[in-house]
Formats: structure tokens, C-alpha cells, sequence
């Protein structure tokens, strides 16, 4: 099943029951303020179907603060989708609990829209069509003074141009039709039968019609219809459209004539009695007939009249509320201002992109595994290799001024070798700035076991760079096994705090804790290097950080790095040291970036290991403490530390410090 298929069937929620909770609450105003005027009545009624039309549109889609699950849509989304996975090439695992509801599946609900639609497409394409084919068979109007009504009366309704007007003897009442060029279709001898001044009213309200561009307008409702053809309350809201476009009519015709409304309700009566041609969509030109005849008469009633004075300062405000409404609403389905949508995968991955397919690689929306609820993603790997890596991506857009990212994710691991959340960084080109990993699943160290547990948090917060405009998480299996994700959050945070000891700012400086709290990188970033790495037992205390590089080139350059904050408060230098043990190492080391990924950018080499002149020997040594001390550059707001390999050989680091004066 297809992203499109959830994607639609959402949509299509959206606009039924915000759609039908619009069009019921300005049936309501409508009844109980029955002498609000028809023009403003159109607009609303055109509002409510712009916005079952609107609704497929992402950008008039709004983010309501709330938890998407303390509301009764999410309760029928999720029904809706536990039938089977809406993402392509995922293999469905697990079958639904005893009892669950099994509603039809978004493929199939896709599948019935379409064909619906596509009727619907055919049937106003025909109606379309016969209504061409009548105006192409009516004849010019031949009689003078009709003709010439026509042209007074459209002088002095403002028009430009007086339209076509035309004679058929297929058609029983006045209609306007045509899009580019509108005509007006005069029923064959409705001079003999009306009266001149009865004439003169019925083509005023045609040319009402085309001055108001009714037929143009009348598109939305047709595609709301068309759109929703499932939906009484679409139906209902076109159908009133229409009423109140012809009362608009009929007062601009009224006016213009200057008619009394007793003997326009007289007209109407009379062609609607002799309107016995086949129904014909009122939205693309054919004059509604019994279904607002009652409306119209209603009106005449009232016309001339004041309206109530509370109407008439309200109706603007009813105008702007209805355009408000145009937006659809729709709830972030976590707390806390989740950035994430779906995070709970209830009905299928839904906006969680797959990743490139991999042999040995199984990616699948779990229906039976889930850390809360129904569902979860999970990729397994039978492969015994690392690359390429397999993931679940979402991507956010970043347009603020939050420094901080905080991602947490509920993880199920079985014989996981490795498995990352991690946060990828791109600027307004969709060019690659950085990567950080926010949580890291698995075997960490050299002869660590995979990891094997339930349902368990793994959360971590990662700096904005400077220049992002999107933000990717990605949920990401590197080695063998089966991991699952499930309840994933990201949301914007307060930075941590800056480090403002004068020492012990490196986090696990020891590697005592493994390789938390660095993160892997390259340089250029991106690279694949060929360097094993890992923490290892025999450091200067307790376990050590070791590189190992075979290949006799220097570059791509493997780095491991650390985020340190901001430096001491009032500081102006840096000192760093480091007990490095060497064997054969051309060139390694310890590198300080301040300010890393923005234009102020400065780097340092707080320790450097091997060979520095052309002709110096590689480093040979057991544990040597290596120092260092440079000035901080003004402004620094963000100190970053990297291990790095260049040259062939072996190096190990441990007991990394750094301190401020």
C-alpha cells in the first residue's frame, strides 16, 4: 500500500469532517438569521466548498498545539489505517489484536475515491458536452427588440460587452452559459409567452449572472462536488451556493428594472412550470429551477427592506471567519510541540520515508510489535556488514531561531549490532552542513555484545548549525539484527549549558563509558574511510580510544568528535592534554574547532602525533602525554573537539582534559 493511499484517505477525513462541521454551523446561522443578505450568504456558501477543495492544498493545512490523540479524528484516522502498511516495498509483520476495528484500507477507500471520481469527471463532462451541443444547434436571436433590450440592459448593468444572445428550441427556461465567451440561451417563443417587462426581468438576471462571473465562480462548487461526491453535506452546500447566487440575481435584476417583487415571484413561477428539460448541473450554467424556487420567493418577500442593524455590522465578520475556516486544521500527534508527524505509527509508516533498498535488509511497519498502540517500524539485517546503511527518515522544516534539537525514541532490540537515531543538518540548497547522532543502539566498543532489550527511551540533544533550513531524522540500522522504533518525538530546546569549569569539560575524556558522548564524522563530511576505530582495554587507565589506518594516503581524514559548549566565562586561552600511545603513526591529531560550521570558524591542533617534516620518522612510542595552549578567538560562542587519523598506522588516545585560563 502507498504513501498516497494514507496520504489521500487523511485528506479526505480532513475535509469530511471539518467540512461537515463548516457547512452544519452556516446551515444554522443561515436558519436562524434568515434576513441576512443573499450576498453574503454566497460567500460562505462558496467559502464552505472552497474549502473541501482547499484541503488536498498542504499549505492551507495548520498545526494546532494539541496532543492529536485527545481527539476524536485521530480515533478514526488510526481505525482507518490498521488494516495494512501505507508504505511501498514493506514487507506488513503481525496481524492486528483480537478485536480491533477492520475498516477498509486506505489502498481500497483510494481505490473506490478514484473510481468515484472519475464517474463523477464523466457524468459532468457529458452534461458538459449536451449543454455545447445546445448552444452549438441554437440560432442567433433574430427579433430587434429582444436584441436590443439586451443591449440597453447590458449599458446599464456595466458590462463592456453585451454577450451573445441566442434561441433554442431545446431549452425550457433562460440559462447563461459559456466559460470564455458567455452567451445567453432563450427558450424558442418565451417572447410570445412573457410579457415585455417579464422578458426585460429574465434577461436582467442572465446578465446579472455574467457581470457577477457566476460560472467561474461556480468551478469551486462543481469541484467540491466532484471532490466529495460521497459527502451529503457537500451536496448540500453547493446546492445552497446556488440558491443564494440566484437571490443575488434576482435582486440585481430587480434593481435594475425597477420591478415590483410580486411580479418578478410571478415570473418565476411561470418559468419554472415550463422548465420540464432533463436535470443539468446548475454549476456549469443551467438555471436552478425547483430546488431554490421556494428560497427565491422567500426573498421577494423580503426585498427592500432593512436588514436588522446587528446583521449588517456582523456580516463582514461572518465573511472573515468563513475565509479563516479555509484553513484545515490539524493536530500534532504528540505532546510538547512534537515536530514529528506519525510518531506513533499507528496506522502505517505514513510520512516516515523508507530508505533505499539493501540486500539482506527487511523494513517493515510492525503491526503486532509496539512500544504503545498498534504499530512500529522496524528494520531487520541479516547481512554481517555495515554499509550501506538501512533507515526510516522524516524531515522537518527549520526556519527559526532554536539552537537546539531534542530527539527520544522508544527502541526494541534484538542482536542489534549497531543501530543510530540520528539528526542530519541541510541548508535552504538541500546541500549536507552536518550530522549528529543523537542516541546510539548496539555494540559500542570493540568486543562489546549486540544489544538485546525491550521497550527502552534513548533520547540525546543536538546543536542547530548555522544555515540549516531542514532538518532530517533519521531512524538508522548500521549492522546485523532487528531493531523497532515507536513513540519518536522531536521538538525544540534551550541549548545545554555552557561548561564553565575551568577543567574536566570533555565527557567521558577516559572512554571508560565506551565512545559515549563522541560522534563519528569526516573529513570531507560524508566520506567513506577506510580506518578501523573502536574503544579498546589497555589505555593509560582503563580502557583507550584507538584509530588503525593501513592505506599510505592522508586524506579522507576519520574524526570522532565532541561538542564542548561555550568556553569559561571570561576566558582567553585554552589549554588541552591528552596521553596518546603510538605505533608506526605518521600523522594524528587532536583538533579544536571554535565556532564549527559558521563563518567565523577558526581551528586549532591542540595535540599533534607523527611525522611533521618531510623526512621525520613515524611516532613509535608507549603512553606519552601530549600539551597544548592557544589563545580562544574573540566571539567564540561554540568549542568542538575531534580526534583525527590521517597517515597509516596506529594511534590510541586516553584521559583527554581541557581547561580554560
Amino acid at each position: 500500500m502507498s504513501t498516497f493511499s494514507v496520504g489521500l484517505v487523511d485528506k479526505l477525513w480532513t475535509g469530511v469532517w471539518q467540512g461537515t462541521l463548516l457547512i452544519l454551523l452556516l446551515w444554522l446561522v443561515s436558519r436562524a438569521a434568515p434576513r441576512l443578505s443573499p450576498k453574503v450568504r454566497y460567500w460562505l456558501w462558496w467559502i464552505a466548498c472552497l474549502k473541501l477543495v482547499l484541503v488536498f492544498i498542504p499549505a492551507f493545512s495548520v498545526p494546532l498545539p494539541v496532543s492529536e490523540d485527545s481527539v476524536v479524528p485521530r480515533t478514526f484516522a488510526s481505525a482507518a489505517h490498521l488494516a495494512t502498511p501505507p508504505v511501498q516495498n514493506i514487507v506488513p509483520v503481525g496481524t492486528p489484536a483480537a478485536g480491533s476495528p477492520q475498516l477498509a484500507s486506505p489502498t481500497v477507500i483510494a481505490c473506490l475515491w478514484i473510481v468515484g471520481v472519475l464517474a463523477a469527471t464523466g457524468m459532468l463532462l457529458l452534461e458538459s458536452l449536451r449543454l455545447k451541443g445546445l448552444r452549438g444547434r441554437a440560432k442567433p436571436l433574430t427579433t430587434e427588440a429582444s436584441a436590443s433590450e439586451v443591449r440597453v440592459l447590458s449599458v446599464q448593468m456595466g458590462l463592456s460587452k453585451a454577450p451573445e444572445v441566442l434561441s433554442s428550441t431545446e431549452a425550457t427556461s433562460p440559462f447563461v452559459t459559456g466559460l470564455i465567451r458567455p452567451a445567453i440561451v432563450l427558450p424558442a417563443g418565451i417572447e410570445t409567452s412573457l410579457s415585455p417587462q417579464e422578458l426585460r426581468m429574465a434577461i436582467a438576471h442572465e446578465l446579472a449572472h455574467v457581470k457577477r462571473h457566476d460560472l467561474l465562480f461556480g468551478l469551486i462548487p462543481a469541484a467540491a462536488r466532484l471532490l466529495f461526491f460521497f459527502l451529503p453535506p457537500a451536496h448540500l452546500a453547493c446546492r445552497e451556493w446556488i440558491s443564494e447566487r440566484e437571490a443575488v440575481c434576482d435582486a440585481e435584476a430587480l434593481a435594475l428594472t425597477n420591478s415590483p417583487a410580486a411580479a418578478y415571484g410571478d415570473l418565476l413561477m411561470k418559468i419554472v412550470a415550463r422548465d420540464h428539460a432533463p436535470a443539468m448541473s446548475p454549476c456549469i450554467g443551467a438555471t436552478a429551477s425547483f430546488h431554490t424556487l421556494k428560497r427565491r420567493i422567500s426573498f421577494m418577500k423580503t426585498y427592500g427592506s432593512k436588514p436588522p442593524k446587528l446583521l449588517v455590522v456582523g456580516a463582514p465578520v461572518l465573511v472573515l471567519l468563513g475565509a479563516a475556516s479555509l484553513f484545515s486544521w490539524r493536530f500534532a500527534n504528540a505532546q510538547s510541540n512534537n515536530l514529528l508527524r506519525n510518531t506513533s505509527v499507528e496506522g502505517g509508516a505514513g510520512e516516515w520515508k523508507q530508505g533505499a533498498a539493501i540486500d539482506g535488509v527487511r523494513y517493515a511497519w510492525n503491526k503486532s510489535v509496539s512500544h504503545s498502540g498498534s504499530g512500529s517500524l522496524s528494520i531487520s539485517k541479516s547481512a554481517q556488514r555495515y554499509f550501506p546503511i538501512a533507515q526510516w527518515s522524516q524531515e522537518i522544516d527549520y526556519t527559526g531561531s532554536e539552537k537546539a534539537i531534542k530527539v527520544a525514541a522508544f527502541v526494541k532490540a534484538k542482536n542489534a549490532g549497531k543501530a543510530i537515531i540520528d539528526v542530519i543538518f541541510y541548508d535552504g540548497a538541500k546541500t549536507w552542513i552536518k550530522h549528529e547522532w543523537a542516541a546510539y543502539i548496539g555494540a559500542k566498543d570493540l568486543n562489546d555484545a549486540p544489544a538485546n532489550h525491550d521497550w527502552k527511551e534513548y533520547s540525546g540533544t543536538v546543536l542547530i548549525p548555522e544555515g540549516t533550513k531542514t532538518i532530517m531524522i533519521g531512524l538508522q540500522d548500521y549492522g546485523p539484527g532487528s531493531v523497532w522504533f515507536d513513540d519518536i518525538t522531536a521538538q525544540y530546546v534551550d541549548p545545554p549549558a555552557p561548561a564553565v569549569a575551568s577543567t574536566g569539560v570533555v565527557n567521558n575524556a577516559g572512554f571508560e563509558k565506551g565512545a559515549d558522548g563522541w560522534q563519528v564524522d569526516s573529513f570531507p563530511p560524508g566520506a567513506s574511510v577506510n580506518v578501523s576505530s573502536g574503544v579498546v582495554e589497555g589505555g593509560h587507565t582503563g580502557k583507550a580510544f584507538m584509530f588503525s589506518k593501513s592505506e599510505n594516503r592522508y586524506f579522507p581524514v576519520a574524526l570522532y568528535t565532541q561538542p564542548l559548549g561555550a568556553p569559561a566565562a571570561g576566558a582567553t586561552k585554552m589549554n588541552i592534554k591528552a596521553w596518546v600511545r603510538a605505533e608506526n603513526a605518521y600523522k594524528s591529531t587532536i583538533q579544536i574547532f571554535f565556532n564549527r560550521g559558521q563563518e567565523s570558524e577558526h581551528r586549532e591542533w591542540g595535540v599533534y602525533v607523527g611525522a611533521k617534516n618531510e623526512n621525520d620518522p613515524p611516532a613509535n612510542h608507549d603512553w606519552k602525554q601530549y600539551t597544548g595552549t592557544f589563545n580562544i578567538p574573540p566571539g567564540t560562542n561554540a568549542v568542538e573537539i575531534a580526534m583525527e587519523m590521517y597517515g597509516p598506522g596506529r594511534v590510541w588516545f586516553d584521559d583527554i582534559e581541557v581547561s580554560y585560563q
